[in-house]
């Protein structure tokens, strides 16, 4: 129930970005990885950080939560978290996956396995971890879509004042 309604908000309601963000991702780790030759950690970290940020943006973001909070009781709190973890998951399957093709595509080599189930293990343990700390903080966050609106002049004097450090 709970990925569906996932999938829905995430490419139904914005086609259009999620496939310019999921190109220009596969761009970008392409690029990293030939460039590294797919075994630097710098590439695990990239991965692990993307991970780590989609799965807080389909937990906490005002748009998710306001679909999935009033579904959610203490019956079905554990198909909430696997269908996030899954859809998670999943897209950094997608992602890793296509990357992967793409840099054996370019480079003329045969696919790297070992560094594909390496970057998947890596992202378990991210999942895990960000399991822990949805516990501890699961307060919601509003997007930019919901009405939040940054404050440019506070943006500047924040970055002013980290400039004199």
């Amino acid at each position: 129930m709970f990925f569906k309604e996932t999938y829905k908000i995430f490419f139904k309601e914005n086609t259009s970005d999620a496939l310019w963000v999921i190109f220009g991702l596969i761009i970008m780790l392409t690029s990293a990885n030939l460039t590294i030759n797919g075994s630097s950690v710098i590439f695990f970290i990239g991965m692990m950080l993307l991970a780590t940020s989609m799965f807080r943006l389909i937990l906490v973001n005002h748009n998710f939560a306001n679909n999935d909070l009033p579904k959610l009781n203490k019956n079905n709190v554990i198909d909430f978290i696997v269908s996030k973890n899954a859809f998670t998951f999943l897209f950094i399957v997608m992602i890793l996956t296509l990357t992967t093709l793409s840099s054996s595509v370019l480079d003329k080599q045969f696919l790297n396995f070992s560094f594909f189930f390496k970057a998947l293990a890596y992202t378990l343990f991210i999942l895990g971890t960000e399991n822990i700390i949805y516990i501890i903080h699961n307060r919601t966050i509003q997007g930019y879509a919901g009405g939040y609106k940054r404050d440019a002049a506070a943006d500047r004097r924040c970055g002013h004042n980290l400039g004199q450090l």
